[in-house]
């Protein structure tokens, strides 16, 4: 795992990787993202402040290492206008 400020990367053991299956990994990601509660000692006050997830480009690293580069998009403005 390299964790970076424009993007990151993250290695798995994966048999398959498909444009379909990083499309459920950013929905299943957001899906959280959207809904948690931030725990305490984070420094965000819902897991929303981060950002929206998404998988920006994939490698493959060998027969079933797969990288997948990642990035944090800015949060959409919300009501209260926090963002």
């Amino acid at each position: 795992m390299q964790i970076g400020v424009e993007q990151s990367r993250i290695d798995f053991k994966l048999d398959g990787l498909s444009a379909a299956l990083c499309a459920e990994l950013e929905g299943k990601v957001n899906a959280v993202l959207a809904d948690a509660q931030a725990c305490g000692g984070t420094h965000v006050a819902t897991t929303s402040d981060v950002g929206r997830f998404a998988i920006v480009r994939t490698e493959n690293k060998g027969k079933i290492n797969k990288r997948l580069y990642i990035r944090l998009d800015d949060p959409v403005s919300r009501a209260d206008g926090r963002y």
